[in-house]
């Protein structure tokens, strides 16, 4: 089964908001094994939003359209839907209900416009906002409607989108999936070990990148589930056989929680000096609940100042080699460690960019000293991307070396 999307919002198109929808629903799809023919966004127009509806496939089943159902003039998917189907609008009574209740017979008429649904469309009913989602058949293709706010995306999605299609449009076929988890090694590097499983159609095995990670998605299809698990288990098998040294779990395993799961077990304390990092370490270690298990302090020791004195780094140190340094980063892992005697001690010290690179020390470049149990180890790396893409890899970074120690201990 294909499916097409069609994201409205001109806001989207010039960059002032972030499409959280597409991943969200991109993940659904691959959950359900509806195949994704092509997604695309145009602007709040109704003439650019026909034009793509035009452009849809006869051979695609299902074509989701998100976003631009409120009540302001420039909401306008609905009504390009019904012009492109020649079709009109009824009102959907539970929403028309709630929104009376809410605002009283004086409703304007943005108001009533948002429980307009298509003539002959089945309304899915909206528990975290107001405007519902939709569907309605023609031409051989289900036309989905859905609301653009990404909390009552995911809820319609959850209570109401996921079962109908499950109980209306999937079949008998069933799919089933699991998420491998890497970390440590580059995109074209894993995908260059595996690629004959990437090429294969039945299970299919998907790479998508986050932050430092790479996830590998692999799904099989058929109407037997024992056999579509030993499928997939078979593929898995193969890919973590090829990647063992960076693997680190499936499905909603994260690595910082496996991660607080290995220290909590084995009773280890930790603590970490930041300074291109900002904090960014501590923030993900104490987002876990139960961290004060493990987790013992944070020194955020941005400047040269700090350096010297929260963590005794010398003067001569940071004037000879500079506060991005393998030399200043072994100081400062020294000086968490003297400071707490705890048995994990980190430091980060590098350059995140955008300026602040030379030749010598480009920006992306940093040292991370891990001080455990007496012994002390530099790891020097060059990351790519922006900023806060720097930051993110460095964290995953030193998450991947943590596991890799304690698993190895």
């Amino acid at each position: 089964m294909k499916g097409y999307m069609i994201f409205t919002g001109t806001e989207l198109l010039l960059g002032k908001t972030l499409n959280t929808n597409s991943q969200l629903l991109t993940s659904i799809f691959a959950e359900l094994g509806i195949d994704i023919y092509k997604i695309v966004t145009v602007g709040d127009n109704t003439s650019r939003i026909i034009s793509a509806l035009k452009e849809v496939p006869k051979d695609v089943e299902i074509v989701f359209l998100n976003g631009g159902l409120g009540p302001t003039e420039d909401d306008l998917t609905k009504e390009a839907l019904i012009e492109y189907l020649g079709s009109k609008t009824v009102y959907d009574q539970l929403t028309l209900d709630k929104i009376i209740k809410r605002v009283g017979e004086k409703a304007l008429p943005g108001d009533m416009k948002v429980a307009e649904i298509p003539e002959g469309a089945i309304a899915f009913y909206n528990d975290a906002g107001v405007a519902p989602g939709s569907v309605v058949m023609s031409n051989g293709k289900h036309y989905f409607l859905t609301p653009g706010p990404p909390e009552e995306l995911c809820v319609l999605m959850k209570n109401k989108i996921i079962p109908y299609l499950k109980e209306n449009m999937l079949g008998k076929e069933k799919i089933y999936s699991k998420i491998l988890k890497f970390a440590g090694i580059g995109e074209s590097k894993a995908e260059d070990k595996i690629r004959d499983l990437i090429r294969a159609n039945n299970p299919s095995v998907a790479p998508t990148i986050k932050d430092g990670e790479i996830h590998f998605r692999i799904t099989a299809k058929g109407e037997n589930k024992l056999e579509l698990e030993d499928m997939v288990i078979q593929v898995s098998k193969k890919i973590i056989e090829r990647l063992e040294d960076y693997y680190f779990g499936e499905d909603d395993e994260s690595l910082e929680s496996l991660v607080a799961g290995q220290l909590t077990a084995k009773g280890l304390k930790i603590a970490v000096a930041e300074s291109c990092t900002g904090g960014l370490l501590s923030n993900t270690f104490t987002n876990i609940p139960g961290s004060s298990e493990f987790f013992d302090r944070a020194y955020i020791t941005y400047s040269n100042r700090a350096k010297i004195e929260e963590l005794s780094v010398s003067t001569s140190t940071l004037e000879q080699y500079g506060a991005v340094s393998e030399n200043t980063a072994i100081e400062m892992a020294e000086g968490v460690f003297k400071k707490t005697n705890v048995d994990l001690a980190i430091s980060i010290t590098g350059i995140a960019g955008p300026a602040g690179g030379t030749i010598d020390k480009p920006v992306g470049l940093v040292y991370i000293a891990f001080k455990y149990k007496e012994q002390i180890s530099v790891v020097t790396r060059i990351f790519s991307g922006s900023r806060l893409e720097i930051k993110n890899k460095v964290v995953k970074f030193i998450l991947f070396e943590i596991f890799r120690k304690l698993k190895e201990d």
